[in-house]
């Protein structure tokens, strides 16, 4: 039941989702756009929870934590790659 109402505390929780599902649930909560530089950084899978309109604190966990890094463009989107 927790897991399932993380979202009205702006939180989400992971339970085995993948890089690319846990950023869209991060787009919809803060509106930061993610694109994927290959196909394994979307495909990194994740566990845990995250504040869902923090977004650096989302990708340090992915920096530090899984091996991905982040890139922002100018445009305000941010690029996702395995490292």
């Amino acid at each position: 039941v927790e897991r399932r109402l993380v979202w009205r505390e702006r939180r989400v929780a992971l339970d085995g989702q993948s890089l690319r599902e846990a950023a869209a649930e991060v787009t919809r909560f803060s509106g930061v756009r993610f694109v994927f530089a290959d196909s394994e950084a979307a495909q990194v899978r994740l566990a845990g929870y995250v504040a869902a309109d923090d977004v650096e604190a989302f990708l340090a966990l992915l920096e530090n934590n899984v091996g991905v890094s982040a890139d922002r463009r100018a445009d305000g989107v941010i690029v996702l790659r395995s490292e």
